[in-house]
């Protein structure tokens, strides 16, 4: 081993742990050379696989692909087919998972399970193995394998190191995210139960390890609609993270700004304002101001001060998160739509309805444009351009953007769902305001009847839908049916007003 080569190989580590990747290739480049003009296949294998990792760090994975194969098939020519050889095969299948090329992985994957299983005792590398290649299948839609190959992961572990290893958490964890995406919260729960059992017994319930597990269990509560525990879950993730990192930890943030989002969601409006400044307070410190994950929480911080009218303090807040996102991602991107559209909803509350409209606008085609016509997370922009086109008297051109974001929901829930209902109702006003009142009057009756269905006849939020239809009713010379409605309207605002003042 010459003095020159272990120079250069020093000079490449340095420059890689200290963030000088250009600086860091370079000597990768110069290390691999000098090697090669040596002759010490050793010395070459460790040099390249240096030049890979360097090159999938500033994101040149065209040329780590290379790198990576010329070292496998020279580990192969010194060490046969062993775990080192393994671990280089390994490396491949997760950058193409990194890359999204989850086809290629799950052949390269299955390369490296071959070589560990011709191994002795190499279980730990066929568990971490069997993960990776779990990962890829299910980003393929297949769950079932990917199910399968963490089973078997587990069967290793249980083999080698019995039934109540912690090493299953992180697995049973993986397996909890296979339950998720495929639909199942309540089989993800469960698993995730298991996972909590042995974590509490190693490392402990005060270790960021279980902290991570009970927030995964929330996610899963989240999905089945019960907020109420899962707000409580969260709550106890972000106290252990608390207790055991940094203050400024990073993963604090997240936790909080997650718990802030379910605060939201709950209406709990002061305790989602704490969370979101906890979360956006580490994030500036961690990030700085111009950064993607502080935006999005200036953004959600932004719609909890919209939601109780305060726009003074959510103007510069939603200002500045629209700015850093066009500056930071890709043009048309989801985020820039979000920001758009809470950035014209603010104009609208201040009155500028003629500023909201490009700013609305903008944000449709850019959602068209990355999910497509008929996607429902369209409808949240067609909904909201055609109320500004209703304010200004785009009475015509609110109508059609309601009827189109109709007809979405109805074919990707049916009509007999709330959020149809919604935009029937909505479409039942522009159609009054049009004096268009026998649809008004069909299409608000269809909207009472899901409504009432799925949140009772005497839910306060059917207080408007049965002022409309009084008011409908008269128009149309109804008497029997303006009395009738006019007394819904005044029992459940009674009935409302009566919860309110307990």
């Amino acid at each position: 081993m010459s003095q020159k080569w272990e120079e250069l190989n020093k000079k490449t580590i340095d420059s890689m742990m200290s963030g000088k990747l250009d600086e860091a290739l370079k000597f990768a480049e110069e290390t691999v050379n000098e090697a090669k003009a040596e002759g010490d296949e050793a010395q070459i294998l460790l040099s390249l696989s240096n030049q890979s990792e360097v090159q999938q760090s500033i994101g040149d994975f065209e040329s780590a692909e290379g790198v990576l194969k010329e070292a496998i098939e020279l580990s192969r020519k010194i060490n046969g087919e062993n775990s080192e050889t393994a671990d280089y095969v390994g490396n491949l299948a997760v950058m193409y998972s990194y890359m999204t090329q989850h086809k290629e992985a799950e052949e390269i994957f299955n390369e490296e399970l071959r070589i560990r299983r011709a191994l002795d005792n190499d279980y730990e590398g066929i568990v971490q193995c069997l993960q990776g290649l779990s990962e890829c299948l299910l980003e393929q839609g297949r769950s079932d394998e990917a199910e399968a190959a963490l089973e078997q992961a587990i069967e290793a572990i249980e083999k080698n190191e019995g039934g109540e290893s912690s090493n299953k958490g992180p697995v049973l964890v993986n397996m909890s995210v296979v339950y998720s995406k495929s639909g199942n919260p309540e089989k993800a729960g469960e698993v995730l139960r298991k996972a909590l059992k042995l974590y509490e017994k190693n490392p402990g319930p005060d270790h960021p390890v279980f902290a991570d597990a009970i927030s995964r269990l929330a996610d899963t509560y989240v999905d089945r609609g019960a907020l109420t525990p899962a707000v409580s879950l969260y709550a106890q993730a972000v106290e252990i993270l608390k207790s055991t990192l940094d203050k400024n930890d990073p993963e604090i943030a997240a936790k909080e700004e997650k718990l802030g989002q379910l605060y939201l969601k709950t209406g709990d409006i002061d305790s989602a304002g704490k969370a979101l400044k906890a979360a956006l307070e580490i994030q500036k410190k961690a990030f700085g101001d111009d950064n993607e994950t502080t935006a999005q929480t200036e953004n959600d911080l932004g719609e909890v001060y919209m939601s109780v009218e305060n726009f003074k303090e959510a103007e510069p807040l939603l200002k500045h998160s629209l700015e850093v996102r066009e500056k930071t991602l890709a043009e048309g991107h989801p985020a820039i739509a979000q920001s758009l559209n809470n950035m014209a909803v603010l104009l609208e509350n201040q009155g500028k309805y003629q500023q909201s409209i490009p700013l609305h606008e903008r944000a449709l085609k850019i959602r068209k444009d990355y999910f497509g016509e008929k996607h429902p997370a369209v409808t949240q922009s067609l909904e909201n351009l055609a109320a500004v086109y209703q304010a200004v008297g785009r009475f015509q051109e609110g109508e059609d953007l309601l009827r189109e974001s109709l007809a979405i929901w109805i074919e990707f829930a049916g009509e007999d769902n709330p959020a149809a209902a919604q935009t029937m109702f909505d479409l039942g006003t522009i159609l009054f305001m049009r004096a268009k009142y026998r649809e008004a009057e069909r299409v608000v009756q269809q909207a009472v009847g899901i409504m009432e269905k799925h949140y009772g006849s005497e839910n306060p939020n059917l207080a408007v839908p049965y002022k409309a239809l009084a008011a409908i009713a008269k128009k149309l010379g109804k008497k029997s049916d303006e009395e009738k409605y006019a007394a819904l309207y005044k029992k459940v605002s009674e009935a409302g007003n009566a919860g309110q003042t307990k």
